[in-house]
This record gives structure tokens, C-alpha cells and sequence, in this order.
């Protein structure tokens, strides 16, 4: 590969870009959101699932805002969900 070719810009200079941070944060948030789901799901003892549960909630509270700024950028695009009845 050509030198630069298919690299952010920041990553050019040896630095990750800001759109490479988000990246990385929002796919460690969603590794650990599904590590925690599992653990829920397989604790048979009440208060390690109520740990657990707290545990996954606050991963996912905390990735919304890394969302919102990739999707606000346009990093991250979605599509709207539709109404259907």
C-alpha cells in the first residue's frame, strides 16, 4: 500500500484521528455491552445479576454520548426506524 493511502489524515502524522478515537470507543463500549449481557444472563445468583445489570446499563448510558457525536458528525450514519402499525 501507497504511504498514507486509505489512512485518516491524523493517522498520517503517527495520531489517531478524532473520528478513529470515537471509533474505537463506541466498538469498546458495544464489546463490553454484550460481554455484561451474557454475564446477566448466565449470573444464578440475584445479586451478582443486579451488579451485572448495573454494570451493562452504565456501559450503554456511556456510549450514547460517543453515538451521538460520530452520528452528529456524520461518522456514523443510521436509518430512521419507520412507524408501522
Amino acid at each position: 500500500m501507497i504511504q498514507g493511502q486509505g489512512q485518516a489524515k491524523g493517522a498520517q502524522q503517527g495520531r489517531l484521528s478524532d473520528r478513529d478515537i470515537l471509533q474505537d470507543l463506541l466498538t469498546t463500549h458495544k464489546f463490553m455491552s454484550d460481554g455484561y449481557h451474557h454475564a446477566v444472563l448466565e449470573s444464578a445468583n440475584d445479586e451478582i445479576r443486579q451488579t451485572r445489570t448495573k454494570m451493562h446499563d452504565e456501559v450503554v448510558q456511556n456510549a450514547k454520548p460517543v453515538f451521538d457525536a460520530m452520528n452528529q458528525r456524520g461518522w456514523y450514519q443510521v436509518t430512521p426506524a419507520t412507524p408501522t402499525r
